[in-house]
């Protein structure tokens, strides 16, 4: 959800760069394993994966993903890092001010809008994927890493808040992730704004953009290797170390 200039921007003048490869290949990751959680949760036949497999690998892949966005909105681009786009109150305020008026400035990377639906989004997300490591079927027989980990309760009621959360968060997700397409589609194809296109191709029609020092520069493919890399090892690391088998 972010705002570019109107029409086809300045002739003879290079495309802007937008985002980065890492972030782009990020978002449209994201995006399959969240459909693949959703497909094996609600829509596959039972038959083909009695014990869910496929649906918790979808949530760990999730997790490694948000474990890396975490590291790479401090040293990714410019334009994905959480220090360029999550702005105060006082700053999405004056910004939601001038949109209602027809004014609002032009941004590369997130505007302060968006900014608030990719944080809500990444929020939801881990407390989905978290939830969900603690999560059994309906009859107790197989679930996540923690499934059957219980404290000082018995019947622990902390993990059926998490259980409870993790089948009510599904749909609060499925409303937020059908908004933020909704409104991108109709920037894209309405307003003519390519918000979808300059997350597939990394590039926005030139023009005046807020943000425009803060382009993406160089390449960051070893950066994201790494950042992957350790996304990888906290997250199975952790579950190892916390006791958790995947």
């Amino acid at each position: 959800m972010t705002a570019a200039p109107q029409g086809p921007g300045v002739a003879g003048v290079a495309p802007a760069r937008a985002w980065d490869g890492p972030t782009r290949l990020y978002h449209w990751t994201q995006l399959a394993l969240v459909a693949g959680a959703f497909y094996t949760q609600w829509f596959m036949d039972p038959a083909l994966d009695p014990t869910m497999r496929l649906h918790r690998w979808c949530g760990y892949g999730v997790l490694v993903l948000l474990a890396f966005r975490l590291l790479w909105g401090f040293a990714g681009a410019p334009t994905a890092r959480f220090s360029h786009f999550l702005r105060p109150p006082g700053a999405v305020a004056r910004y939601v001010a001038r949109l209602l008026r027809g004014g609002a400035p032009a941004f590369l990377g997130h505007n302060p809008l968006g900014a608030l639906m990719v944080a809500a989004l990444l929020l939801l997300l881990a407390a989905q994927a978290l939830s969900g490591l603690f999560t059994a079927d309906s009859n107790g027989i197989f679930g996540g890493p923690f499934a059957h980990f219980d404290l000082l309760e018995e019947p622990p009621a902390w993990k059926a808040r998490l259980q409870a959360w993790h089948h009510i968060g599904a749909n609060v997700i499925f409303f937020f992730v059908l908004v933020h397409v909704l409104v991108n589609l109709y920037c894209q194809f309405v307003k003519r704004e390519p918000l979808v296109s300059a997350m597939i191709t990394g590039v926005k029609p030139a023009g005046d953009y807020a943000d425009a020092a803060d382009a993406p520069r160089g390449s960051y493919g070893a950066r994201a290797l790494a950042c992957l890399a350790v996304a990888v090892a906290a997250t199975f690391g952790g579950i190892w170390l916390a006791g958790g088998s995947p």
